[in-house]
């Protein structure tokens, strides 16, 4: 059975957190891994541009929880929370993406984050009390929610 792993893309996500992953999953599928990798959006739209400008296409929409093509992994890049604005800190505040990973993680996909993506994990009840790590710039946020921050890279 193939693995089907999606890279969640939002307006603002850092390139390196979401290319970093989708880089190192397609080369697993061509040294022989049954797996595919995708990049795909919370709601219907051809392309997303990223906290440094990069304008990417997008190969569909997250797939429905319940449906046979949802993904076995999904990664959350992070992204903009310390400027504030935008990226992860406008996901995070408007609740709807936080809230399509739990649904997903209820419905049996492995969640994963990078960097400041923990937050959106966070946001979602996902970490409880940890222990979990996010780049520093969200350390001191995330301990303020209540989870126990890994002294870890």
């Amino acid at each position: 059975m193939t693995t089907r792993i999606d890279v969640l893309l939002y307006d603002g996500f850092d390139e390196l957190d979401a290319v970093g992953p989708f880089e190192v999953f397609q080369n697993a599928a061509r040294a022989g891994a049954d797996c595919t990798v995708s990049l795909v959006t919370h709601e219907p739209r051809e392309r997303v541009v990223a906290s440094h400008g990069l304008d990417v296409g997008v190969d569909g929409t997250l797939a429905d929880p319940e449906e046979d093509d949802a993904p076995d992994l999904l990664v959350i890049p992070g992204g903009g929370w310390s400027a504030g604005e935008g990226g992860v800190r406008r996901e995070y505040d408007a609740g709807d993406l936080p809230a399509e990973i739990l649904d997903h993680h209820t419905g049996g996909t492995t969640i994963a984050s990078v960097c400041t993506g923990a937050m959106l994990l966070e946001r979602a009840g996902l970490l409880g009390d940890g222990p979990a790590v996010t780049h520093q710039s969200a350390v001191e946020d995330l301990r303020d929610a209540g989870v126990e921050v890994a002294d870890a890279r």
